[in-house]
């Protein structure tokens, strides 16, 4: 309610014409009123902004001092060769599953030239499947594992391409009981 009062009040302030009829008395005395409400309410308003400004200025020093605290964390945890090392595994990994789909080496790198956004699209799917290690303690173990896990996966993709034309699917894999039955009429062993 007070916030309105000044506002009121200057807007019932005489205009020039009628200052002249009003004795000089009761003008200072109504100025002097509105200038009372009016400055109250811009302290009030200063005190607010002051609030705000501290809270704003505690809210972005808590950031800086997280971000540098995660900053270090991961300077000590992640350096940037061991992403560089996983971006690279990964490629490699695609590289040899398609080279082996293809059935040549030549032909796999024509993939890779041919149409690159097929190939960063496996690569980037290795690579999530690869990141999963950057949560474990041995991380090496762990990216060897599922390296392997995908080299498998593209040996028998290479196998299956090579002796029907579909390629290894999840159908492949919830089938693999009854697979295992005519593996030894399919294929000769030694």
């Amino acid at each position: 309610m007070l916030a309105f009062l000044p506002k009121i009040l200057y807007n019932n302030m005489p205009s020039e014409g009628n200052k002249m009829q009003l004795n000089k008395e009761e003008y200072k005395n109504f100025k002097q009123i509105v200038n009372i409400f009016y400055n109250e309410e811009i302290e009030g308003i200063n005190e607010d902004n002051e609030k705000i400004k501290k809270d704003i200025t505690n809210i972005i020093q808590k950031g800086k001092e997280r971000y540098k605290t995660y900053r270090a964390f991961f300077a000590k945890t992640y350096n940037k060769h061991i992403i560089y090392m996983y971006i690279t595994i990964a490629l490699l990994v695609n590289l040899l599953i398609e080279m082996m789909a293809r059935g040549s080496f030549l032909k796999g790198i024509y993939f890779l030239i041919g149409s690159p956004y097929v190939f960063l699209c496996n690569s980037v799917i290795i690579l999530m499947t690869l990141s999963v290690t950057l949560l474990m303690r041995r991380r090496l173990w762990g990216l060897s594992l599922i390296s392997v896990i995908w080299i498998i996966s593209g040996i028998t993709n290479a196998v299956l391409l090579a002796n029907r034309v579909t390629p290894f699917t999840a159908v492949d894999l919830m089938l693999i009981d009854s697979g295992f039955g005519v593996i030894s009429k399919d294929f000769s062993f030694f």
